[in-house]
C-alpha cells in the first residue's frame, strides 16, 4: 500500500467518527469505502466514494456529507492541500511537499 493511503484513509475515519461524537452523524454501520489514485484524465491526485456509500447508509446526500466532514477534517493531516466533491465523488490533490 502506498504511502498516500493510510494517513489519507484515516483522516476521513476520524472526520466521521468527530461527527458521530458529536451527534451530527447517526452511529450507524457503514459500508466500507475506495481510496484510489485517479485516473489521467480525471481532477485530483486521488479519489473516494465515500460520500456516495456513506451518504446512502445516512440518507444524507453527497454534497451535505461533504459540507459536514469538511468541519472535522484536517486535510494536511491527510497529506492533502485541497479537497473538492464532484457528482458525489471526493477528489484530493497532494499537499505541498
Amino acid at each position: 500500500m502506498s504511502d498516500w493511503y493510510a494517513p489519507l484513509y484515516d483522516m476521513l475515519l476520524s472526520a466521521l467518527g468527530m461527527a458521530v461524537a458529536e451527534d451530527r452523524l447517526p452511529a450507524v454501520p457503514l459500508p466500507g469505502f475506495h481510496l484510489s489514485e485517479t485516473a489521467p484524465e480525471e481532477p485530483g491526485d486521488y479519489r473516494s466514494d465515500l460520500l456516495l456509500l456513506a451518504g446512502e447508509a445516512l440518507g444524507v446526500a453527497p454534497r451535505d456529507l461533504f459540507a459536514l466532514l469538511e468541519e472535522f477534517w484536517w486535510l494536511e493531516d491527510g497529506g492533502v492541500s485541497r479537497c473538492e466533491e464532484r457528482q458525489g465523488m471526493l477528489y484530493f490533490w497532494r499537499g505541498e511537499k
